[in-house]
């Protein structure tokens, strides 16, 4: 069987036999096919041997595909002038390539197609998405390293990433966030001059406010034993807390195997997919799984508050593909989505009319196209049910330009939601993508007793010198308790390891929680009071927490808060600063005493005050206080900014509850009014 290495010198190589060096049309034909899927014979001559002379391209390709087969045998097919791989051919991961150094790894090694500038620009395209996943990957296991006290791990993965790239910012942080958490205060401080001398140097710019905050706290610790007993705290903490690996998240995804080709098969097809099911049952891992085939993509998704920010969704969309893709934009497209980006909304010209803001809308859709024409095979949403009606507008106008579309003349879109819980915006796009005829509504189907087995087999579940676990009763005891939701399962699965799993014995009572939430309270009850403490301030700020609430909640420097985010990102409770899963974040605000929600709502908003936030999100944290009256000025804000971007749905809602405030405001008295109007 005979295996394609891509990366480093191309090459063929078949067993017993020595490898067969590829040529640069050879190499770059079967890394298209293999990366890109099956494609027409015309296409591939265009991109392999431009300059307008059909009949030689054609030619030359015919030539190649002669020249190949006689050397290699059957490594492509073809049907109806479609090209694609040959079944049975392996293509080697690039990791097998690593231990070469940099050029092993590069795809098609030292290659460079000078004359075929389409082929070009996929290709450097290609090594620059293939260059971001790889320190995207080294960041994340730089991350690990360090919620597990692995001080020497982190540092090695964080420095791997800046020997190809000495300008990556995060990289520089996670180093000084190590130094610092190790006790070695000096090597902190001088992580973060090597961070400044770096982006400078690179770009002419300083650091941001996260690495110079950070920096800062490392220079105002007060002693180094201070810093090794915050150290130890975190690895006492994540001791405590932390589950298997494969338990936080198990390795294979079972049961969605038939999804996933349903998924692949309608893609084929030129057709887009809905993925439904309720909280839990998996739709966000199946939907990156299936965005990860289909690369390269753009995933974003919606978030718990997101709902209160018109645009914001959209605003995450067109952030991610104008950053990844760089597409070629005129002018006047530009200075449309430029509302949309961070910053944008809050500044730049009005949108006076209907027809202003509809041409903003049909920039977000011409920047769609613009990304898919730089290489975006895939536009995937998650999390419908917590977008913001003006995104659901923008997409569904990216939706309706696509239905309209020739074949593979835009990207795919991939949406996820619950469908019981949309909003109408969100419904309407849900309804035209799967109610047309390129469209595909898969809805998700709990687990069956066969797939909760072959999830216990993935697990990690044996005790040293334990007895045996009967996995199959196990799994029907399982299935018969709570049933076939993945989240509930793990989640109970998590429970039992905390409470001695490795000793049940079939015929015993599973000691598990009646609901899914249950069990995600019970989780959270088994964290340190201050942890808890945090988690349900997140849960209430929702969009809004961040370090500096957190530092300013808790009275502490914001660097003295690294052991409780380690504990809580342990317990699988956050990520970063976000929840790791909405339903976790439901559980933590159900788990808050509501003689607190108000006080808190009042600090988040007493935060965005400071930080000069957004005024929808400061009302609505005020009006969430029971501080209706002292709302109303910020709803007029939000009001009138809504109002000239031509919100007009968003801009009647905080009127009404600005008329409400005042309605209020006067049923208090004069002197009530007087001192909030004031």
């Amino acid at each position: 069987m005979p295996t394609l290495q891509l990366h480093g010198l191309p090459r063929l190589c078949q067993p017993g036999q020595a490898d067969l060096s590829l040529s640069a049309r050879e190499a770059g034909l079967l890394a298209w096919v293999h990366l890109e899927g099956p494609t027409p014979r015309a296409r591939l001559a265009g991109l392999l041997w431009p300059g307008g002379d059909e009949a030689k391209a054609r030619a030359n390709l015919r030539q190649t595909l002669v020249r190949l087969k006689r050397a290699a045998g059957e490594v492509l097919a073809e049907t109806d002038g479609v090209l694609r791989l040959a079944p049975g051919v392996q293509v080697a991961p690039s990791d097998e390539a690593a231990a070469g150094g940099p050029d092993a790894r590069r795809l098609l090694g030292p290659l460079e197609f000078d004359d075929a500038p389409g082929f070009a620009e996929w290709l450097a395209m290609r090594r620059e998405a293939a260059e971001r996943e790889r320190q995207r990957l080294l960041l994340a296991r730089a991350r690990t390293h360090r919620d597990a006290g692995d001080w020497d791990a982190a540092l090695a993965a964080a420095e791997t990433v800046l020997v190809t790239d000495n300008a990556v910012e995060d990289a520089h942080r996670l180093r000084m966030e190590v130094f610092y958490l190790r006790g070695d205060r000096a090597a902190a401080v001088t992580a973060w001059d090597d961070c400044r001398d770096a982006l400078r140097v690179a770009y002419g710019i300083s650091p941001s406010a996260a690495t110079n905050e950070l920096g800062r706290l490392v220079l105002a610790a007060e002693a180094a034993g201070q810093q090794q007993a915050a150290s130890t705290q975190a690895r006492q903490a994540l001791a405590a807390a932390t589950l298997p690996a494969a338990l936080r998240r198990p390795p294979h995804l079972v049961g969605r195997e038939g999804v996933l080709q349903d998924i692949a098969s309608a893609f084929a097809l030129g057709r887009g997919v809905v993925l439904a099911g309720p909280g839990g049952i998996g739709k966000s891992r199946l939907l990156a799984q299936a965005a990860a085939a289909m690369e390269p993509a753009v995933l974003v998704g919606g978030r718990p508050g997101d709902a209160l920010q018109p645009g914001i969704v959209a605003s995450r969309l067109v952030a991610a593909a104008v950053e990844r893709f760089a597409p070629v934009l005129d002018s006047d497209t530009r200075a449309d989505i430029a509302l949309l980006l961070p910053g944008g909304p809050a500044r730049g010209p009005t949108l006076p009319t209907a027809l202003e803001h509809r041409r903003v809308l049909a920039s977000v859709a011409r920047t769609m196209l613009a990304c898919h024409a730089r290489g975006m095979r895939l536009v995937a949403v998650d999390d419908l049910q917590f977008a913001d009606d003006l995104s659901m507008e923008a997409m569904a106008v990216v939706v309706g330009g696509w239905l309209t579309q020739p074949p593979d003349s835009a990207a795919l879109p991939l949406f996820g939601c619950r469908a019981d819980e949309l909003r109408p915006a969100a419904a309407a796009l849900v309804e035209l993508l799967a109610g047309s005829r390129l469209g595909l509504r898969i809805d998700l189907e709990p687990l069956s007793v066969p797939d909760v087995q072959r999830l216990l087999e993935d697990l990690p579940l044996q005790a040293s010198g334990a007895t045996a676990l009967d996995r199959p009763a196990l799994a029907r005891a399982l299935h018969e308790r709570v049933g076939g939701n993945p989240a509930f399962v793990l989640e109970s699965v998590k429970a039992l390891w905390l409470g001695g799993l490795p000793g049940w014995r079939p015929g015993q009572a599973l000691v598990v929680p009646a609901t899914l939430k249950e069990s995600l309270r019970q989780r959270l009850q088994r964290l340190s009071p201050e942890a808890l403490q945090l988690a349900q301030l997140a849960a209430v700020a929702l969009e809004d927490f961040s370090l500096p609430l957190a530092a300013a909640a808790l009275g502490r420097p914001a660097l003295a808060l690294a052991p409780l985010f380690a504990e809580l990102e342990a317990a699988q409770v956050l990520e970063g600063t976000r929840f790791s899963h909405d339903l976790v974040a439901e559980a933590a605000r159900a788990a808050l005493p509501s003689a607190l929600v108000q006080p808190l709502h009042r600090l988040v908003a007493d935060h965005l005050r400071g930080e000069q936030g957004a005024p929808a999100r400061i009302a609505w944290h005020l009006q969430q206080a029971g501080a209706e009256a002292e709302a109303v000025p910020w709803h007029l804000a939000a009001a009138h900014a809504a109002r000239n971007r031509w919100q007009l749905e968003s801009a009647a809602r905080h009127y009404e509850a600005a008329a409400a405030g005042l309605a209020r405001q006067a049923t208090a008295g004069p002197a009530a009014a007087r001192a909030a109007r004031a």
